[in-house]
């Protein structure tokens, strides 16, 4: 048995149910115009250091590539 109009209706509108309207959104980003953020330390794991050192790492072998292949000319 196919699904009735408003039964079909029920269920294409099922995702639409917990969603904010625009104006609910706009008044609490209206009430967030005042508020300081904070922001929150984060803890150095090294990672971005061993990342940036492996990246000048690959642009010098790169370079030591190019110069060599010129040399060879």
């Amino acid at each position: 048995m196919p699904p009735s109009g408003s039964w079909k209706q029920m269920l294409e509108g099922v995702g639409f149910a917990q969603r904010p309207r625009r104006y609910e959104v706009g008044q609490a980003l209206t009430r967030m115009q005042g508020i300081q953020m904070e922001e929150i330390p984060v803890e150095d794991d090294g990672f971005e250091e061993a990342a940036r050192l492996e990246e000048e790492r690959k642009k010098k072998a790169l370079a030591d590539l190019w110069a060599n292949r010129r040399k060879k000319r």
